[in-house]
């Protein structure tokens, strides 16, 4: 048994995740990169433990992180049997859920333990359920956290209702609230979300959504006379995202080209790995910088028909000051700008005519990227906010009726 160190520094976290901080080519890199730089400009000592469950730049993280980057060790603990039988039940469409504990190497432990007695840090925050049992290795007065990123809760069943073939984490209500009573405190990225997850009763839970800078780069006008206009998607390379773009490119880009021949779809991002040549369609591939393609693109587009969590790239086509239109469940989590920050449309001839609208109606498009940028300012004032006073909550303080209140 490895005991746990009692005495702890106040302002030390330590963030322990499968997803790297470097490369920033997926929402969810660049959401945990966001949320860690608005702590280190609090004053948090922020140290960052990456077990390399997905590919990460570990040569551009250790530039970054310098003394404060820790590669922990990680195998895959699926008996190979098992991997297998979870492909055949992929391949079927059938839907699996694991244990809670499935996907964390037992050989993390020691690991973990000697970062903990050697920077003793205040707090813990680990990315995703799936790694909560790494916070049993602190103690009482360390503020243990979890950024759920998305519900898990038969998340299996609920893609494979919408054709989508199962390959990420699921699990039960049961395993997941087990998860979460392992931490004091509990993140969601969204409110809907979070109000599944408070009704588990592991822990208290809080909405941090994105958090975007809002640099807006959008030509305005000028984009939206151009003679070819261009729509913009961007996106790595899920069944979500592919599922998406296709529907669009099948269902929704003919008409956009019946009316406005001219008209190109660019896409941006891994997605593009996805697609083979379409007349009308530009592939840029991953893109170090995207504002140059906000900035020449007269809408975003994010037909979206199955997530769950907070749609990323909304946030950011919204920061960049952007036209958005997106479905309803794009939407979710940002449901205060449906209408009056961005479109919402059904999939389909009505999103192709909600696109329409916008190039037709410029001052319409105009008053949207002013209103989105709006929102984007709200939500990240109201995120940085949430996350730096749950930081700030001495641990012995964590259950008290203020922060019950504070997560209702």
């Amino acid at each position: 048994m490895v005991s746990v160190v009692e005495t702890v520094n106040a302002r030390t976290l330590l963030v322990i995740s499968p997803l790297p901080t470097h490369p920033q080519d997926e929402g969810a890199n660049r959401r945990v990169f966001a949320m860690m730089e608005v702590l280190r400009e609090a004053g948090h000592d922020v140290h960052f433990a990456w077990l390399p469950q997905n590919r990460g730049d570990e040569l551009a993280m250790r530039r970054y992180w310098g003394d404060r980057f820790h590669r922990l060790p990680y195998t895959d603990p699926t008996p190979a049997p098992t991997r297998l039988l979870q492909k055949v039940r992929s391949r079927l469409m059938r839907p699996h859920n694991y244990r809670i504990d499935a996907w964390y190497d037992p050989a993390l432990d020691a690991a973990i333990a000697r970062l903990r007695d050697t920077i003793r840090p205040g707090a813990v925050l680990v990315e995703y359920v799936y790694l909560s049992r790494a916070l049993t290795l602190f103690g009482p007065h360390c503020l243990k956290l979890i950024d759920t990123h998305d519900v898990m809760t038969d998340r299996h069943a609920r893609g494979i209702a919408q054709g989508q073939r199962p390959r990420w984490f699921s699990t039960t209500a049961g395993e997941e609230g087990k998860a979460l009573a392992r931490a004091d405190l509990a993140i969601a990225i969204q409110d809907r979300e979070r109000s599944f997850l408070a009704g588990l009763g592991g822990c208290p839970v809080i909405t941090v959504g994105h958090i975007a800078p809002v640099e807006s780069r959008w030509r305005g006008l000028a984009t939206l006379r151009e003679s070819a206009p261009k729509l913009l998607y961007v996106g790595t390379n899920n069944a979500s995202n592919v599922q998406a773009l296709t529907h669009f490119i099948t269902q929704s880009l003919p008409r956009l080209q019946a009316r406005r021949p001219a008209l190109q779809l660019h896409v941006a991002g891994k997605v593009c790995l996805a697609l083979g040549a379409i007349d009308g369609v530009v592939l840029n591939g991953v893109v170090d910088d995207l504002a140059p393609l906000y900035a020449d693109a007269a809408v975003v587009i994010n037909p979206v028909l199955f997530g769950t969590g907070l749609k990323i790239k909304n946030v950011e086509a919204l920061s960049q000051g952007c036209p958005l239109v997106t479905t309803a469940t794009g939407a979710e989590g940002m449901e205060e700008g449906s209408g009056n920050a961005f479109v919402v449309a059904e999939a389909g001839s009505g999103f192709a005519d909600a696109v329409l609208a916008l190039l037709d109606d410029p001052a319409r498009a105009e008053a949207l990227a002013q209103a989105g940028s709006a929102l984007v300012r709200r939500m990240n004032m109201r995120s940085s906010a949430a996350l730096l006073d749950a930081l700030a909550l001495p641990a012995p303080e964590r259950m008290t009726d203020v922060m019950m209140g504070r997560a209702q």
